[in-house]
């Protein structure tokens, strides 16, 4: 029998500038909760990231889809008020687990936005999300 095992990593790939476009630098990262209380910037994204991948993997449900591997890219823009917003599917493997993916990612809980100069700027991510069959059938 073959089960769908799904692995993923995180990937920060917007930058924002103070006017709020995601196009510029910035100075720190949105920030889960549970992160917030690390005091070394370093460490609080490292959480951040950590918290993330493990959020949206505990959303996956494997689902047996036949014959299809790959990965889904979602992106998403985490806002102003720290909310994940504009999910997207950039680049989709079959419509059930881009569906999956999204949703997982749409589930993310309210963060610390990320800032500039002292002020919430939006910031931009994609995850890859990377399904892979793997044959798991026992031999009599």
């Amino acid at each position: 029998m073959k089960y769908l095992v799904i692995c993923f990593f995180l990937c920060l790939i917007g930058e924002a500038n103070a006017q709020g476009d995601t196009i510029g630098l910035f100075e720190t990262t949105p920030v889960m909760p549970g992160c917030i209380e690390i005091e070394d910037p370093e460490e609080q994204r490292k959480c951040t990231e950590t918290s993330i991948i493990e959020w949206v993997q505990g959303e996956l449900k494997p689902e047996r889809v036949d014959s299809v591997s790959g990965t889904v890219f979602v992106g998403f823009v985490i806002d102003t008020s720290g909310v994940v917003t504009d999910v997207e599917i950039l680049r989709g493997i079959h419509p059930a687990l881009d569906r999956q993916a999204a949703k997982a990612v749409e589930s993310l809980p309210q963060m610390k936005p990320g800032e500039q100069n002292g002020k919430p700027i939006p910031i931009q991510y994609t995850i890859p999300v990377k399904f892979v069959q793997r044959d798991h059938s026992t031999k009599k």
